[in-house]
């Protein structure tokens, strides 16, 4: 079988970059986590089994130094000079030799902490195909998107046009990358595009595996290699947010390949992981674990911040366990602790009359809780008054649609909430409760901000009794909600938000939740509950949202005293 000479990291007499890689982290104690500890353990003890072939291994990784050059940012133009890590995976990769000549491994799974190099090492190994490959492959590039899967692609053509400047040996076209010689070409496909299937695909990246809600594409792409004799499928991701989705799946069943409670041979599970999330914050040290490219490719001082970040914000402590860290987040987390809710200050609108406000309104569906909120500025210090509209059949709880349980006839006594006949919420209601605040204060709104949902009657109304273009469209997404809610939770931390204690408020508030998206932004979800109601504090964000669109010239209007 194999000759191993540990000591001079060598294999039947060539050096090993996995070898190498293997001693440094088991025998010289480099920093790694137990996953990838447990992997390079199986590959040692694979040794015994497999035969160790890493001729065409080397052919390639020399290829890539040589020739492969980056193209983004302070490496623009330079070449690609693999690490330790990096060597050692894809020597593993093409060196395991089943008794029939084919590789041993055909399915990769890369779990690492982002900017840690995975695409554009994804993208020097595809290229490498293109050019000196077998010929004849078909190279795709996917995952949930075209935006995503078009990352890797356009990495590798341009390593392509590096070597081929002049289009001599390859072409770009519409359909994607050729190679005119060896026939090889690289294409992309998509979760979202049609006619996945009848391909014959030799090697597949797949990116961003834990947006994937499904195997959808996995088995696409897994089912087209099946008349390929030694196909490849690397799935390249970090940790995700959707629960119960594919990398979810994906994950526990390479775990106990590694943990060797399944035999999957096809399978190579190389996992950058923590061992601890308390390990984080206590021990600088630990972060190699999930970020192997530390200050060479990743930057210390960013991870660094990131770090403080996390340990001061919530909004962006999920996201940065989750991508910096592979902590895997799960539930979404609250938005505002106790004490930042907590202001028994109120106000009287007599205080700001014939001044100006921007109103905030959150739609609901037949059953659910409609919210208006007027918003006031007066220096930093933000008054809020919110008022909520619920139909009779609700407040009555019949057909038990009331599962939050509220007194809501007791909280209408107090002038919180308006109980409306019937079985609706009609937004002639949310414009008369406006219309009162003008007739009795002759407070007049700056912008109304609304979600789009079933909200063509409410523009109609408003702009009939306040003036054309009063109304501002605020989008119920990430894009249009993140800094709204990120400065108004901010405002709450420093106490500068009056909300006139109004105790429904104060319930909405504490049911609000921050989800975090993949690219770090947020928007308000439930806590837990769907009975929990979150009304009240959506309409406080679109009335941020609308704030942040027209900051200099409300604020110049405050000033200025509505004159």
């Amino acid at each position: 079988m194999n000759k191993i000479d540990l000591k001079n990291t060598t294999i039947n007499g060539v050096h090993s970059y996995f070898l190498d890689y293997y001693k440094k982290v088991m025998i010289e104690g480099w920093v790694a986590g137990q996953e990838v500890r447990a992997v390079l353990q199986l590959c040692f003890e694979d040794l015994k089994i497999y035969h160790y072939d890493s001729s065409n291994a080397h052919v390639r990784i020399e290829f890539t130094e040589t020739l492969c050059k980056q193209s983004k940012n302070r490496f623009y133009g330079k070449p690609l000079k693999l690490m330790k890590w990096e060597k050692a995976l894809l020597e593993v990769i093409y060196s395991f030799k089943k008794p029939n000549g084919l590789r041993k491994y055909k399915q990769i799974l890369l779990l690492i902490a982002r900017k840690n190099g995975k695409t554009t090492l994804s993208a020097a190994d595809c290229n490498t195909d293109l050019f000196i490959g077998s010929g004849g492959q078909d190279i795709c590039c996917s995952s949930n998107d075209d935006a995503q899967a078009d990352l890797v692609f356009q990495e590798i053509d341009s390593m392509r046009e590096v070597i081929d400047p002049d289009g001599k040996h390859t072409r770009r076209n519409k359909k994607g990358l050729k190679n005119l010689g060896n026939r090889s070409r690289v294409f992309k496909i998509s979760e979202r595009q049609k006619n996945k299937e009848g391909r014959n695909i030799t090697k597949a990246i797949i990116d961003e595996v834990h947006e994937m809600r499904d195997n959808t594409i996995f088995m696409s792409i897994w089912q087209s290699t099946s008349v390929v004799d030694d196909p490849i499928v690397f799935e390249i991701t970090t940790e995700g947010t959707v629960d119960g989705g594919y990398l979810d799946k994906r994950l526990a069943y390479a775990r106990k390949v590694l943990k060797k409670e399944i035999d999957d041979e096809d399978l190579l599970p190389w996992l950058y992981t923590q061992d601890s999330e308390n390990e984080i914050w206590s021990n600088r040290d630990s972060w190699w674990k999930s970020n192997p490219s530390i200050g060479v490719i990743k930057q210390w001082d960013y991870l660094e911040k990131n770090v403080e970040k996390a340990r001061t914000s919530r909004e962006d402590r999920a996201f940065i366990l989750c991508k910096d860290f592979n902590i895997k987040q799960n539930k979404a987390i609250a938005w505002l602790m106790h004490n930042e809710i907590e202001n028994l200050e109120t106000f009287d609108f007599e205080e700001f009359r014939e001044g100006f406000y921007i109103g905030g309104i959150d739609l609901s569906e037949t059953t659910d809780l409609t919210a208006a909120s007027v918003l006031i500025q007066k220096g930093q210090k933000k008054y809020f008054a919110v008022m909520y509209f619920i139909s009779e059949s609700k407040a009555n709880s019949e057909n038990n649609t009331n599962l939050e349980r509220k007194d809501y006839h007791s909280l209408a006594q107090k002038g919180l909430v308006r109980i409306l006949p019937g079985n609706e919420v009609t937004y002639e209601a949310v414009t008369q409760w406006y219309w009162e605040l003008y007739e009795k204060y002759r407070l007049k709104p700056f912008k109304f901000g609304y979600d789009q949902w079933n909200a063509k009657g409410l523009i109609k109304d408003l702009e009939y009794k306040f003036g054309q273009g009063v109304t501002e469209k605020i989008r119920m997404d990430f894009m249009a909600m993140s800094n709204p809610m990120r400065s108004l939770g901010a405002d709450f931390k420093d106490h500068q938000v009056n909300y006139q204690n109004n105790e429904l408020t104060k319930w909405n508030l504490k049911n609000v939740a921050v989800k975090t998206n993949n690219s770090g932004l947020i928007m308000p979800v439930k806590v837990q509950s769907s009975s929990n109601r979150i009304d009240g504090a959506v309409s406080m964000i679109i009335a941020y949202a609308v704030k942040s669109m027209y900051q200099a010239d409300f604020e110049t209007l405050m000033n200025k005293g509505g004159e």
